[in-house]
């Protein structure tokens, strides 16, 4: 409302006491009129103080909900009375005056609320889906839609045990929500979080800290600061984005500075030769910053992450009249730590005698190493050392986010059962129906939602088991990543980006396979699951109204394969 020249506006935040289901969530908790304090069990008991020290709030507590309510007044200025609006319009629309102050204000609410419905609308949409995971989905667009700007970052979260590690940073878990979003088609939010990321990269050192606050500025002590997979990580976020979209403008401007000053940094600063001649990450590394010392020289994970980044690099710098022969020579002549039967975990160590969890079993996701990786004895590997073994025992805890990711892992193995299977352990740790959240309890972790790298795996594996794709060939698996279990389902995807900027639709209906392809792509590879009730012996296939011929690649699941050659659009019908 408006009185006089100021604006006023009330605000009422609730804090509640109590867990979901309604049961108390600590004990017997405190308020003295200023201070909430309560106390919780762990490994050891431990207290929380909330303060609340707003003279012009007014506070109530009735023992499971803290209520402040207060009443900001701000003066009648119009780049302020924006700030009342949950979806502001750009400052430079604000306009400097205006007779009509309400009418302004109830067209800058619509003209924001149709943006946002416009926004969600042109994402990808899902069809098939169990009640449970189509209320995941939508609540995850709204969830990071309304708490994140990628202009600022992608926090993880706001554990309460860890403030003092993760303190609202950004940091290499933003990769799986980028790559989750942009398969849905939001070119827009990734080229803003590239443009943040460039904003933030440090011109010399280390291209960027593990984490770092909405200004750039690093939240982490160097001597902790040991995992230089965050560089990957945030590379890889412009190598998606112009896989996805193939925007080079985006390219040019900030993703190509950051992935060439990444790859420089690392192969001059991080990787030596052995005795062999061979290349090998020869500093000491850790998998996540909670570690106190580095210890693993030459880890597999991080290893072959670089190398994805090293030869992208070099891929990206021909558009740009660059060489970097010392990318190429790292990439055609390394060592990753194995013998005959299987990969390790990092030089010395193999994935089960390492005393903390091992990242051997997420090989493939997000580093998509393919090319660097003999896949039977990754396949080995993963069949030696179970998810459960070598991550939930060792960790201690279950966070959602790894069952996910090794759900992609698996689905890039052609392992789409135990896919599957990590996929529904991962949604087994939602809380009520659609909420991801950080759990430790060997730790005393727990985090508040969205946990973004939960709902980023979850989008990433959702894409996958609709449609394959991956950053080298452009090959496509069109619902070949079905379990068995859902083989004779219906299902429908709209709108879902690919590798090289295609776009894709799909309907697999009983005895019936429509897609339809827009992009250019000569010599694309296309793999489709046979629609249910249907024979190889009577399939029949159809591009834009013409026969055309494909070859049987899995009789026992019935997947076959075809080539076409796509300038535009193409209609694809198998029957």
């Amino acid at each position: 409302q408006k009185s006089g020249k100021e604006i006023s506006a009330k605000f009422r935040i609730r804090l509640h006491l109590a867990t979901r289901s309604g049961e108390a969530a600590c004990r017997s908790p405190q308020w003295d009129n200023m201070v909430l304090k309560a106390s919780y069990p762990g490994r050891q008991d431990y207290e929380i103080r909330i303060g609340a020290y707003s003279s012009d709030a007014e506070k109530s507590f009735d023992g499971n909900c803290l209520t402040l309510e207060f009443t900001p007044q701000i003066t009648d200025e119009w780049q302020e009375a924006a700030a009342l609006f949950d979806f502001a319009a750009d400052e430079q629309a604000i306009p400097s005056e205006s007779s009509d102050f309400s009418r302004y204000c109830a067209g800058l609410f619509l003209d924001n609320w149709k943006k946002r419905r416009e926004r969600y609308a042109s994402l990808a949409e899902f069809h098939g889906l169990d009640d449970k995971q189509t209320f995941l989905y939508h609540n995850t667009l709204y969830l990071i839609y309304s708490c994140f700007s990628p202009s600022y970052g992608y926090p993880i979260g706001f554990p309460f045990y860890f403030p003092w590690c993760w303190r609202c940073s950004t940091f290499w878990d933003s990769t799986f929500l980028m790559d989750g979003i942009m398969r849905l088609g939001d070119s827009e939010s990734s080229k803003k979080f590239l443009q943040f990321l460039y904003q933030s990269m440090n011109r010399e050192g280390k291209p960027f800290s593990w984490m770092f606050a909405y200004d750039g500025r690093s939240t982490v002590d160097d001597d902790r600061d040991i995992a230089p997979l965050v560089m990957c990580a945030h590379a890889m976020t412009a190598i998606r984005h112009y896989e996805y979209f193939q925007d080079l403008e985006t390219l040019r401007s900030c993703g190509y500075p950051i992935l060439e000053r990444v790859a420089q940094y690392a192969a001059e600063e991080l990787f030596s030769r052995d005795e062999q001649g061979r290349w090998y990450l020869s500093i000491p590394v850790s998998n996540d910053v909670v570690e106190e010392q580095a210890r693993e020289i030459n880890q597999t994970f991080t290893l072959v992450w670089f190398l994805t980044i090293f030869r992208k690099c070099v891929e990206y710098g021909r558009l740009f009249g660059k060489e970097h022969p010392l990318l190429e020579e790292i990439t055609g002549n390394f060592r990753i730590e194995q013998d005959e039967t299987e990969y390790f975990h990092s030089q010395g160590i193999r994935a089960g005698e390492h005393n903390c969890a091992s990242w051997i079993v997420f090989l493939l996701f997000p580093t998509e190493g393919m090319p660097f990786l003999d896949l039977e004895k990754l396949n080995r590997t993963r069949k030696k050392y179970s998810w459960e073994e070598l991550y939930m025992d060792l960790q201690g805890c279950y966070q959602p986010w790894t069952e996910m990711m090794q759900g992609c892992s698996d689905l890039r193995r052609g392992d789409a059962e135990e896919g599957y299977r990590m996929f529904q352990l991962g949604l087994s740790h939602t809380f009520g129906p659609g909420y991801f959240s950080e759990i430790g309890p060997m730790q005393e972790t727990v985090g508040l939602p969205p946990y973004i790298s939960a709902y980023g795996t979850f989008l990433n594996y959702l894409a996958s088991l609709y449609v394959t794709t991956d950053i080298w060939d452009g090959r496509l698996g069109v619902f070949t990543s079905l379990p068995a279990e859902l083989s004779s389902k219906a299902f429908q995807v709209e709108g879902l980006r690919c590798n090289k900027g295609l776009t894709l639709s799909a309907a697999r209906l009983p005895g019936r396979l429509e897609v339809k392809l827009a992009g250019r792509r000569p010599g694309l590879q296309v793999e489709c699951l046979l629609p249910s009730g249907l024979d190889l012996s009577d399939a029949e296939l159809y591009i834009n109204g013409y026969p055309h011929c494909f070859e049987v690649i899995d009789r026992r699941r019935k997947i076959l394969r075809f080539q076409l050659d796509l300038d535009g659009t193409a209609e694809i019908v198998i029957q």
